[in-house]
């Protein structure tokens, strides 16, 4: 029909449900397996866009995990490096390995 948009398809998302997690890059393929646990208070410069990010990624369990909610490889590397994730010693030297 004319001058109406097509309707978006898929399931609508339950009332009160959480938001969807943002799609980030795929994971490296050598990222190390294992939990990760990070500060939860956000240490970015207030309203960045690495404040943003860090907000949705700080829930994540895993690298992983990480790098679904937006996190980036950078990102990854400049939080281990100040202390606000921390993981298993593989992710130790995947950090502090990378890019060098």
């Amino acid at each position: 029909p004319r001058g109406r948009p097509p309707k978006p398809s898929g399931p609508k998302p339950a009332a009160g449900a959480a938001p969807p997690k943002p799609s980030g890059p795929k994971p490296p393929r050598d990222l190390p397996a294992g939990p990760v646990q990070y500060r939860q208070e956000n240490p970015k410069k207030p309203d960045s866009k690495s404040w943003h990010r860090y907000e949705n990624y700080k829930l994540a369990k895993t690298a992983a995990e990480f790098f679904e909610r937006g996190g980036t490889a950078p990102d990854l590397k400049y939080d281990y490096a100040r202390g606000f994730v921390t993981g298993p010693p593989s992710l130790r030297n995947w950090c502090e390995g990378k890019g060098k």
